[in-house]
């Protein structure tokens, strides 16, 4: 059955401009705001239905790239081992052309709890450290990411300086 979300995002962006817009009291500018923010937002969802996933493609590499330096930081750590199966699910998911995005959620939330359960483990602390400063090395490319998917937003305080989606999104995902 073909998915149909993009049509019923469409008439429910007609509808609340249409029908609900004239309705709701010209006097009231709180209930103008809503309405105004809820249709801006109906738009971006629609505007980003084609790119969920390579959205989800981008979500699950970030995280395999992110947990494959920290396992090269932590060097065979005992504790790292559920981190490094999760790793190893998720280069398998990541190599079938066309997997489902739910596929790529659940192997990217795998490496995500592996990675909160290994900073919240028994290990030498300079190893954490060093574990938990390649994490927060890695999130200058998540937040370069998130800027340029909600750019359309506006809520980006320098935007002029965010990349175009085009340019942070995997070329393989479509």
């Amino acid at each position: 059955m073909a998915d149909h979300s993009e049509n019923f995002l469409r008439a429910v962006i007609k509808s609340l401009r249409d029908v609900v817009g004239p309705a709701v009291n010209a006097g009231d500018p709180m209930a103008q705001e809503q309405l105004a923010l809820s249709i801006s937002t109906l738009e971006f969802l629609q505007s980003r239905l084609p790119r969920l996933h390579a959205r989800a493609v981008f979500e699950l590499e970030h995280h395999l790239r992110l947990a494959k330096d920290v396992l090269a930081q932590l060097r065979g750590a005992e504790a790292a081992q559920d981190l490094a199966k999760s790793v190893e699910y998720g280069d398998q998911v990541i190599a079938v052309p066309g997997v489902d995005d739910s596929v790529l959620t659940r192997a990217t939330a795998a490496i995500a709890a592996d990675l909160r359960v290994l900073l919240d483990a028994d290990i030498e602390e300079s190893a954490r450290a060093r574990a938990e400063r390649t994490i927060i090395a890695a999130m200058a490319e998540r937040i370069t990411f998130e800027r340029a998917w909600y750019l359309p937003l506006g809520f980006d305080p320098s935007p002029l300086s965010a990349p175009a989606l085009d340019d942070v999104l995997p070329v393989h995902a479509g």
